[in-house]
């Protein structure tokens, strides 16, 4: 269980679906299948986000011509997300310039 019961009750109550796409091997196309789900899923106009955590190589950004877009921050610290191809896009590649290092 990822998720403490009051996180649970937050996200339910605003998400209808998570759907995840992972695999414990690099390069293996996770990015590529998890965008175009998303640009399928948003051409039947379902409403969709990619939340994309990827520290060591964000490729989503890349794919959907977001990299020169960063993720605004506002005074109550909510993140507006990035769009592209009528989807939200919250990446950590959106959070740092694409050609500097990222230490964690």
């Amino acid at each position: 269980h990822f998720f403490s019961d009051s996180v649970k009750s937050e996200i339910s109550s605003k998400i209808g679906r998570i759907i995840v796409t992972g695999c414990c091997k690099g390069g293996v196309g996770k990015s590529t299948v998890a965008l175009n789900t998303a640009i399928s899923l948003s051409r039947k106009n379902v409403k969709v986000g990619i939340f994309d955590a990827d520290l060591s190589g964000p490729s989503i950004p890349m794919m959907a011509g977001t990299m020169d877009q960063r993720l605004y921050l506002d005074d109550s610290k909510s993140f507006f997300p990035t769009e592209a191809f009528g989807i939200k896009i919250v990446s950590t590649g959106n959070c740092f310039p694409y050609d500097k290092p990222l230490i964690y």
